[in-house]
């Protein structure tokens, strides 16, 4: 087995996409992305890389986004997320999102 697909059964958590009228639910890994700092004058570089908190990715089984598109929602049961893009890669699929905001 795909050692992406062991890691969305093994760790992924429960999401649901709401695409237009539809509902789906799925697993998914969700991580914030990193960024890896530059050096400028005496900063100092970190390999490890900075969150910017303005992004996640996520990866899940093809189904769950196979129609998803710019502006759906993931919610993953604490916090909401909007699909900025998708890509498809043989059974699993990779999405950007950002979180967002009550009252926005």
């Amino acid at each position: 087995m795909n050692k992406i697909r062991m890691a969305i059964r093994k760790i992924g958590i429960p999401v649901t996409l709401y695409h237009h009228d539809s509902v789906r639910q799925g697993a998914a890994v969700l991580y914030p992305v990193r960024y890896q700092q530059k050096s400028f004058g005496n900063m100092l570089h970190t390999p490890e890389g900075r969150t910017d908190g303005g992004r996640y990715m996520l990866f899940a089984e093809k189904e769950l986004l196979e129609e998803a598109a710019y502006g759906d929602i993931i919610e993953d049961g604490t916090q909401r997320y909007m699909i900025l893009w998708r890509d498809h890669y043989g059974f699993y699929a990779k999405a950007c999102m950002k979180p967002l905001t009550e009252g926005v």
